[in-house]
């Protein structure tokens, strides 16, 4: 046990004013600082079997706690797994807690997620629904123009007058006719755009200062999102701070933005390092917010004197 919490796998203890149990799940940062997909995948693969199961032939699993539902969703998005984020009421196998599940987006996926991460036995496996099915891309779409179906589609044919419907209500050609279509034609560019999930940005809330945009995309790339352009952003892939080999040890940076001004960020393991040490939500979220502002911890509210050696990279006395 000692080891287990030494590594950093076990579940986050309750904080002190936490009625009940309480102990959080989390993906361990040593499994996120290897930047390995097939360790991801394994990790997936034991949380899937513990935890997973399918849910009308889809590949799906359950937590009670929000935040490593959200986690599970960032690190399938890192595969290239595009997933729905359900929550279901509390019911009496559930206790008093929501319960939130994870599922894949369509099963059209489904037969790359059972190669690269799967389900441990047999029998979780056999339950996946793999192929096509109709419902697999209805809530999926892909921005073909009218140009591009005029090119592609003879006319007179029942998949032109599917894509023409769908466009006329401004949702785009479904994924299900785009495929199709490809499977006709063989058209690279639209290859190339069947190669991408497309959802839209829902709402913004403008703020003084230039605003930034919490996005995830599935690798390393160049994307357009809403009339923007993300150019390699990599460094704030799967919640990383930096993308080197160098211990992070500043409380404070700064990202110099493309169009000007200065992003400032605090360390991501300061309150991660704050809840293991005890401290609730409320009072790391104090801390953390003292530091962005004094760009120091000393003097941030209700920390503890005997926790302000580990800030400054030193030994606790026993």
């Amino acid at each position: 046990t000692i080891w287990w919490e030494a590594c950093g796998f076990a579940k986050f203890p309750p904080t002190p004013d936490h009625s009940g149990k309480g102990w959080s799940p989390h993906i361990p940062d040593a499994l996120l600082y290897t930047n390995d997909k097939r360790v991801y995948s394994a990790f997936l693969r034991g949380l899937f079997e513990a935890d997973g199961g399918t849910w009308g032939g889809y590949a799906s699993m359950s937590t009670v706690n929000d935040q490593l539902a959200r986690d599970v969703q960032t690190m399938l998005l890192a595969l290239g797994f595009v997933t729905t984020r359900k929550v279901d009421a509390a019911d009496s196998n559930w206790g008093s807690h929501e319960r939130y599940v994870i599922r894949l987006l369509n099963v059209a996926s489904a037969s790359r997620f059972l190669a690269e991460i799967g389900f441990i036995s047999s029998r979780k496996r056999s339950e996946v629904t793999t192929g096509e099915h109709r419902q697999a891309s209805r809530h999926d779409h892909i921005p073909l123009s009218r140009e591009d179906v005029d090119a592609l589609a003879p006319q007179n044919d029942n998949l032109r007058k599917t894509m023409l419907l769908s466009l006329a209500r401004g949702d785009g050609v479904s994924r299900r006719a785009a495929t199709a279509l490809l499977d006709r034609t063989s058209d690279e560019d639209l290859e190339h755009a069947l190669g991408f999930f497309y959802d839209r940005v829902g709402s913004t809330q403008l703020l003084a200062d230039q605003p930034t945009f919490d996005l995830s995309v599935p690798d390393n790339v160049t994307y357009v999102a809403n009339g923007f352009v993300s150019h390699n952003t990599i460094s704030f892939m799967m919640d990383c701070d930096t993308t080197g080999v160098e211990p992070d040890i500043a409380l404070v940076k700064y990202k110099r933005l493309v169009g000007g001004g200065m992003l400032k960020l605090v360390n991501g393991t300061v309150p991660a390092a704050l809840r293991r040490l005890g401290y609730t939500e409320t009072q790391a979220s104090a801390i953390t917010t003292y530091i962005a502002q004094h760009e120091t911890i000393e003097g941030a509210p209700e920390l503890k004197d005997e926790h302000l050696p580990v800030s400054a990279g030193q030994s606790p006395r026993p």
